[in-house]
């Protein structure tokens, strides 16, 4: 009989039965999902820098899809629960059409105004 005495390449998370526990309490699948994916690329605790996105691609199988929304919410559960320390390094902003664009402060109030029937003339006045 042969054994095989190769040694296990990589970096190793030592999950304690506690944490393990407390995780299992506290926090939905995904939360759970979310958390082990990050503590076993980073077992130290040494920080690193992850995209939302790469997260949910990296979780979706064939028959599940990982939405980034998920991810997200996670994450923002794990650091409320003290799991993490999430710290945003970068984010991804788009300006969505339909709004007023105009420089004038008066002017935004008073076309506020009127699409608020019980606002008087006077406020718009009143704010500048």
């Amino acid at each position: 009989m042969t054994q095989n005495h190769s040694r296990i390449q990589g970096k190793f998370y030592p999950l304690q039965h506690e944490e393990w526990l407390q995780a299992c309490r506290e926090l939905t699948p995904a939360q759970k999902d979310v958390l082990y994916y990050i503590r076993t690329l980073d077992p130290y605790g040494d920080g690193v820098e992850l995209s939302v996105s790469g997260i949910a691609r990296q979780l979706s199988t064939e028959n599940k899809e990982v939405h980034r929304s998920t991810v997200s919410r996670a994450l923002k559960v794990l650091d409320e629960k003290g799991f993490v320390d999430l710290e945003l390094l970068k984010v991804k902003v788009k300006i969505l059409a339909g709004g007023v664009h105009c420089c004038d402060e008066t002017t935004v109030l008073s076309h506020r105004n009127k699409r608020d029937r019980y606002a008087t003339s006077a406020i718009a006045t009143q704010q500048a």
